[in-house]
């Protein structure tokens, strides 16, 4: 099954720090602008006026914007561009060069490790070639010894931001996986059944593929927990979550809802190929066993279908037509599909 976000959270900590990193390089760059007027500095000024009325506006929509990575890129190429100028024609009382130790955290800040790793080297390589030349045309003697400096001060940061942010999605994408799965089987569980469902319909609402919802029911289920015990109905559990993940596809989803119950997304299919595969689950679970002592202990799967639009625009009318099918096969004596 192809991995989704599933939360929004990992946006809004981008949104947030984007959000108070443009009111920050605004207000600096107004009270800049004031400041190189007042000396003389005129071209600096309006240089300073630009980036300040560009984080203006990009903070005017950085709340509801979808391309919130474009925005992003943006602001950083002009703030970095006019550091960049700026270390190329201020004088080093200025102490302008030491904005080139903040790109690396800025960068990977806002941007995440891949693409704040393809900013960094590229803004740090340059900063530091202009700082090189700046520095060698001032005084040759010293450039080496100034520029090894310079250069493992921007590497250290550098690799400080790196692992920082690399543990931090490492972080996070594990505690993504751990609330998005169920303990037992491995299949996502309920809680992030309509998230994905709402990923996969506003995909599919501007083609003219359908989604269906499979309800798979374990009939008789409580006699297992009943005569072989809870452990013994937990590796059912397992089996069938086993023989699911080996019959869907690659785009399909599979969730734990239930005690016994299962749930599963199907899109980009039709609806001889979800009969197909709701039959081939029945025939499977039916056939499959879990061996306790000498017995073997066998079930058999009730399975209702759905299919979006037609049987439910939203998450809720699609599920619960999907139940009133899957207990329509119970009601005909269990072990069957019933899709309308």
């Amino acid at each position: 099954m192809e991995v989704l976000k599933l939360w929004s959270e990992e946006l809004e900590y981008r949104r947030s720090a984007f959000r108070v990193t443009l009111i920050v390089i605004a207000a600096a760059a107004s009270i800049f602008t004031l400041f190189n007027w007042l000396i003389g500095l005129k071209s600096y000024a309006l240089t300073e006026l630009i980036l300040a009325l560009l984080s203006l506006g990009i903070l005017s929509v950085v709340r509801t914007t979808q391309y919130l990575h474009r925005w992003t890129l943006l602001f950083l190429f002009a703030f970095y561009g006019v550091i960049l100028l700026g270390i190329s024609f201020a004088s080093f009382r200025s102490g302008l060069f030491a904005w080139i130790f903040v790109f690396p955290i800025l960068s990977y800040l806002l941007l995440g490790r891949r693409s704040g790793q393809a900013v960094t080297l590229c803004y740090v390589s340059l900063g530091l070639s202009i700082l090189g030349w700046r520095l060698w045309l001032n005084d040759p003697n010293i450039h080496l010894v100034a520029m090894a400096n310079y250069g493992l001060c921007a590497a250290a940061i550098w690799g400080v931001a790196h692992v920082y942010e690399s543990k931090r999605e490492e972080v996070v994408e594990r505690l993504q996986n751990m609330a998005a799965r169920d303990p037992l089987t491995g299949l996502y569980n309920r809680l992030h059944l309509e998230s994905v469902f709402e990923q996969i319909t506003q995909n599919e609402s501007s083609s003219d593929s359908s989604l269906f919802m499979l309800l798979i029911d374990l009939d008789h289920f409580k006699s297992v927990n009943d005569s072989y015990g809870h452990e013994v109905g937990d590796k059912v559990l397992v089996r069938v979550a086993e023989l699911i993940k080996q019959t869907i596809g690659e785009n399909d989803w599979g969730f734990r809802v239930g005690g016994e119950e299962f749930c599963l997304l199907l899109p980009d299919t039709n609806h001889a190929s979800v009969q197909e595969i709701a039959q081939r689950l029945q025939q499977v679970i039916e056939g499959s066993a879990v061996s306790v002592g000498e017995h073997k202990v066998s079930t058999t799967a009730s399975i209702g279908i759905a299919q979006w639009p037609e049987s439910g625009s939203l998450m809720q009318s699609l599920y619960r037509t999907a139940d009133r099918r899957l207990y329509r096969a119970k009601e005909l004596g269990r072990n069957r599909v019933v899709c309308d």
